[in-house]
């Protein structure tokens, strides 16, 4: 017979062995992981398979392979009746994934332009088609026409009549001094007295408000402020839109500042009411265009006091003008990152993810939500090389996935002799048709010479297929090998989502964590299963010995069956152990009841007096006290 603890003995060895022998069997026949095959995954957004081309790190090539097809699919589908937006967006993208002629584009959207005005289109002009417009004539080395956009824009703009406060703080350094403040059209300029941390003439504030300068500068559009103190001081220009929020236009320390009231907006058109996203790209289109600093605009106070929160299409575009002009604001930065979804998109449009992506790239802080997005960009785009079959979202993606900087090209259209600038030469650095031949740089025979010079310095340059080869640099042998410096050796010199390949950090887009380095093959120590295999054999034989041989453990007994009937020791032995019910003896019940205690009335609560009230009062105040220190 045996017992119950020697039968669990040889429960868990059996277990244990069987496993073992499992795991051996099992990484006999694993892969190596090393090896890269190419499966088919499936998106789980979609449920659609992803072609095999997806489940490998994206390499330069294969980025330029989507970037290809994305520009081809524009290029066919691109038409005039798409309206100046889309024409417009489609051109910047096809510059920027490398499309050299793109003249027909270019001519329409140049032909669409008012001729007087310089706005677009012809007669209908609207604030969103001349911003996009005048970008794509900067990427495409169109001088002219770009410049009469970014003119009209400047003159298009109004008054932001938003409710609020406009405040200019003095705090003084030496706490007393003397300031006055004056503007265009004031005779005579206002004398402050800073007297500690207030202003004597503003009794028990720290700023005087504009409004009672005079009520006629909120109606004056970027109306310029000359604050002059006799001692320096901290300057700053506040909005405050609420009694909870401001925002700091300017602050300086400094005796004398000239400060200009970013009080512009812009509507959809001239002298309509003021449109978030039309103030977004018309200062996004100067900024790109005209190195111009936000300030200067005049929409910084509008773009940050109006976005609306959760609103991604809103955010992206105040982040792309803040990255722009230099001046990030990690509040709208993190607030657009915590957007994105687990997929890395940020909502169901592509233009939407797109655009957030373009926002947020050269952030190295958003690296890794950047590369989330971008590959969550790559899974979507359709056989056709479009996205959704829509040009704006097409346009979008593809410009995406060549920021953060917009690429500047050869538009391929030579412009009639009277148009050229024949005194002037070309610039082969700028990306710019300097002298109006109709060709930029990598496309004008003037940069021949310069360009040639750069085909044996070991880079890939602009104008470079891959390092030293392409176009004028002659052919390359094999267009998809690129051969940069090591930049790392294991995954764990790669951010989150990329792995180390052939000395590159890249995307990875296999279901394997990509920052597990590699291990070391079980199948290299084919002795160490052997010592494996010998133990548990030697086990099996020690077990047989101790047990089955002396008796100690009867195997039959493990298959008799047993009788269901209880015999008279098993019912001895439960009834002996069994817990019985406890019974209080009479007698001792009888006492209790006799010593019990009898009832009471209720005791009435003593009233204090009103002195005893106040001392108490004061005890607790003074125990508040206590515990605060």
């Amino acid at each position: 017979m045996i017992r119950g603890d020697k039968l669990i003995v040889l429960i868990l060895y059996i277990i244990i062995s069987t496993l073992i022998i499992t795991s051996v069997f099992a990484i006999e026949e694993t892969p190596d992981s090393n090896v890269n095959t190419q499966t088919t995954d499936t998106d789980v957004s979609s449920g659609i398979p992803s072609s095999p081309i997806t489940n490998l790190p994206q390499s330069e090539s294969q980025t330029d392979i989507i970037s290809q097809k994305a520009a081809n699919w524009l290029e066919e589908n691109t038409a005039e009746q798409s309206g100046i937006f889309d024409q417009s967006l489609s051109v910047i993208a096809m510059v920027s994934a490398g499309k050299t002629d793109v003249s027909k584009y270019v001519k329409n959207i140049k032909d669409a332009q008012d001729s007087e005005a310089g706005c677009w289109p012809k007669t209908k002009c609207k604030v969103k088609d001349t911003s996009l417009a005048t970008i794509a004539m900067y990427v495409t080395g169109q001088t002219e026409e770009m410049q009469k956009g970014i003119e009209w824009l400047k003159t298009a703009g109004s008054v932001n009549p938003a409710i609020g406060e406009w405040w200019i703080v003095i705090k003084s350094i030496s706490g007393e001094g003397e300031c006055s403040i004056s503007w265009e059209g004031l005779n005579q300029p206002k004398s402050y007295t800073l007297e500690g941390d207030m202003i004597k003439e503003s009794p028990g504030k720290y700023y005087i408000n504009v409004a009672n300068l005079n009520p006629s500068l909120l109606r004056k559009l970027m109306p310029i402020l000359t604050v002059d103190c006799s001692s320096d001081s901290i300057i700053a220009l506040i909005y405050k839109p609420a009694s909870d929020k401001f925002f700091i236009q300017e602050s300086e320390s400094t005796s004398s500042i000239d400060i200009k009231m970013s009080n512009l907006c812009y509507g959809e058109s001239i002298s309509s009411r003021c449109d978030f996203e039309s103030t977004a790209y018309a200062t996004w289109a100067l900024l790109e265009t005209d190195s111009r600093v936000l300030e200067d605009i005049g929409t910084s106070i509008y773009l940050r006091s109006k976005v609306k929160q959760n609103d991604v299409l809103e955010l992206s575009l105040l982040n792309r003008v803040l990255y722009k002009s230099g001046s990030l604001g990690q509040s709208f930065v993190n607030e657009l990152s915590n957007l994105q979804r687990p997929d890395g998109s940020w909502g169901t449009k592509i233009f939407n993810t797109a655009l957030a992506s373009l926002s947020l790239n050269g952030n190295s802080e958003q690296s890794e939500t950047v590369a989330h997005s971008l590959s969550y960009l790559q899974k979507k785009q359709e056989e056709d090389g479009s996205w959704k079959k829509n040009v704006q979202e097409t346009s979008m993606a593809l410009i995406a996935l060549n920021g953060p900087d917009l690429h500047l090209g050869n538009v391929g259209l030579p412009p009639e002799s009277s148009n050229r600038n024949s005194g002037v030469t070309e610039d082969c650095t700028n990306d710019i048709d300097d002298d109006l031949d109709g060709f930029n740089d990598c496309g004008d025979s003037d940069c021949i010479t310069y360009l040639s010079s750069l085909c044996s310095n070991g880079k890939k340059d602009r104008c470079e297929e891959n390092r030293d080869c392409g176009p004028i640099c002659g052919a390359c042998e094999d267009s998809s090998f690129i051969e940069p410096e090591d930049e790392c050796q294991t995954n764990s010199e790669c951010s989150a989502d990329e792995i180390c390949r052939n000395g590159q950090c890249v995307y990875n887009t296999q279901s394997i964590p990509p920052d597990t380095t590699p291990q070391e093959d079980p199948n290299g120590f084919p002795w160490l299963w052997t010592i494996i295999v010998f133990l548990f054999i030697l086990g099996l034989i020690f077990f047989y010995i101790k047990y089955i041989k002396t008796g100690k453990i009867d195997l039959k007994s493990l298959f008799k069956r047993k009788s269901k009937s209880q015999n008279f020791e098993d019912f001895k032995r439960q009834t002996e152990f069994k817990q019985q019910p406890y019974t209080q003896p009479r007698q001792l019940q009888k006492s209790q009841q006799q010593t019990r205690s009898p009832i009471r009335p209720p005791i009435k609560p003593q009233i204090k007096s009103r002195e005893e009230l106040e001392l108490d009062k004061s005890i607790k105040e003074a125990q508040k006290i206590i515990k605060g220190k």
